[in-house]
């Protein structure tokens, strides 16, 4: 009778066994694969998470009542969009294309820096990035200037010049053309730019009161340029400009993910420059 039962059990252990074996044949000789997709195009599925996005949309009062065509036609449509996706990649359509590829690698950028997931910055953390960066957030030096000019009249010039150095403004002012009329008030960096051009800037921009430039040549014209006074940069208060703190930080910080994520690209890709 027991060798009867162990019998028994060792039929039983070879049926499950058995079993056990042909599931698995069948279920690689189909190719099943357990995932959340609603359709396959190629090698590449549609998820559900995609579907249920456009389900969304079509119900728009959220009351769940779209009919069975519907939810067919939208798996057809996006069928239709997965199709045309890997025709278009086949054709290098979003290579030849500028506005498609650019918005691709925008979309790029954003994925970098949203998939590290920083957390925000502490207060601690935006205070030293503040007193570490005051220039960030300061205003430049103003200045409220007078220009002696001359149209390549190099005696005028000199003269003028010798005269400043001497301190007779007077003249200095006789001697000068007058070509260029400055407004008396104080102006940035950016708008003595604007008068002047930008040529004239490295001279002027650490020019104390009362000191003045060489003789400087602009647009055809010999030009002297004297600081009459000078309106220091201010420095806001840390929590008046917090958020503008914060802003900037995150620019930084995104800007070095994005940097480092190329880095290694380019570590991963072969790259290779021709002369031009």
């Amino acid at each position: 009778m027991a060798e009867k039962k162990h019998i028994n059990i060792l039929l039983i252990l070879t049926f499950f066994i058995a079993l056990i074996f042909s599931l698995r044949s069948l279920i690689l000789d189909t190719d099943f694969v357990f995932s959340d997709a609603v359709a396959r195009v190629g090698t590449q599925e549609i998820s559900r998470d995609r579907y249920n996005e456009i389900l969304n949309l079509v119900d728009e009062n959220n009351v769940n009542e779209i009919s069975s065509n519907k939810k067919v036609l939208i798996i057809e449509r996006l069928i239709d969009e997965e199709l045309l996706l890997q025709k278009a990649i086949e054709l290098g359509l979003i290579r030849k294309d500028s506005i498609l590829k650019n918005n691709i690698v925008q979309v790029m950028l954003d994925y970098i820096v949203s998939s590290n997931q920083e957390p925000d910055p502490t207060n601690q953390e935006l205070k030293e990035f503040f007193e570490k960066n005051l220039g960030l957030f300061s205003g430049t030096t103003s200045f409220k200037l007078k220009v002696f000019s001359f149209i390549k009249d190099t005696t005028k010039a000199e003269i003028a010049y010798q005269s400043l150095k001497k301190g007779i403004l007077n003249q200095a002012e006789s001697s000068s053309e007058d070509l260029i009329i400055l407004p008396q008030t104080f102006l940035s960096l950016q708008k003595i730019r604007d008068y002047l051009g930008p040529s004239t800037l490295p001279a002027i921009k650490n020019l104390k009161k009362g000191e003045f430039t060489e003789i400087l040549e602009i647009n055809n014209m010999l030009v002297i340029v004297l600081c009459l006074d000078t309106l220091p940069e201010s420095v806001p208060k840390f929590q008046n400009i917090k958020s503008q703190v914060k802003g900037r930080y995150k620019k930084e910080r995104d800007d070095r993910l994005v940097r480092e994520y190329l880095k290694e690209l380019r570590e991963m890709y072969e790259v290779e420059k021709f002369a031009l």
